[in-house]
């Protein structure tokens, strides 16, 4: 309306205090909503993006996950920290994720290792992904085949990282100078990571068990 103003004081807020609800899967019953707090929207950004990614002011992010899946929200999230760029997608179709890359010289690309195969298909077929600096996999584990394909055939790194809506986004991740076909990585900076049995006892290295 006409009548409305057109400033507004901003709401004081703590870091401390929710700043958004990420609602999970529901894999094991009905979805539930996860709080993050202000603290933890810088949290994710600093340790991940810019520890990890290395997020600089040139670079164009661009994902295929919705922005209300939390690996998703990274695209929105990253750029506003670090004054970067985001592309948005009505389809994330392969065709279309081509077409965006090609088009708006996308650096950082987030997705699934099913989109990363289609990619190079399309690559075969004269796609030009040259503007990509680095690919992250997430949702799914990164079969070591495609690891090994997309940096021979790109001559980029594709991080494989572990995230979860409880956690907010990534928090296991390979690095850039440390990345290796069939493993995760290591924790990001803020979280710690254990692997533990049915009574959250840690147990030794190689034995399998739960990730706590």
């Amino acid at each position: 309306a006409l009548n409305k103003p057109v400033r507004f004081d901003a709401v004081k807020t703590g870091r401390d205090d929710v700043a958004l609800l990420g609602f999970t899967s529901g894999t094991t019953g009905e979805p539930k909503a996860t709080m993050h707090f202000h603290r933890d929207l810088l949290m994710v950004a600093d340790g991940y993006a810019k520890e990890v990614l290395k997020v600089s002011p040139d670079d164009v992010f661009f994902g295929s996950s919705p922005l209300a899946f939390t690996f998703g929200l990274g695209v929105a999230i990253f750029p506003l920290r670090f004054g970067a760029t985001s592309t948005l997608l009505e389809n994330a179709s392969p065709p279309e994720m081509i077409k965006i890359i090609e088009t708006y010289k996308a650096t950082i690309c987030f997705t699934v290792p099913t989109a990363y195969r289609a990619m190079m298909a399309a690559m075969d077929k004269g796609a030009d992904l040259s503007s990509l600096r680095l690919a992250v996999s997430a949702d799914e584990t990164l079969p070591t085949p495609v690891f090994e394909s997309w940096t021979r055939k790109t001559g980029k790194p594709i991080l494989d990282g572990i995230g979860a809506t409880e956690l907010l986004h990534i928090f296991i991740s390979n690095r850039l100078d440390d990345s290796v076909a069939g493993s995760t990585g290591y924790p990001v900076s803020g979280y710690q990571a254990r692997i533990v049995d049915d009574n959250m006892n840690e147990l030794p290295d190689g034995t399998p068990g739960k990730l706590a």
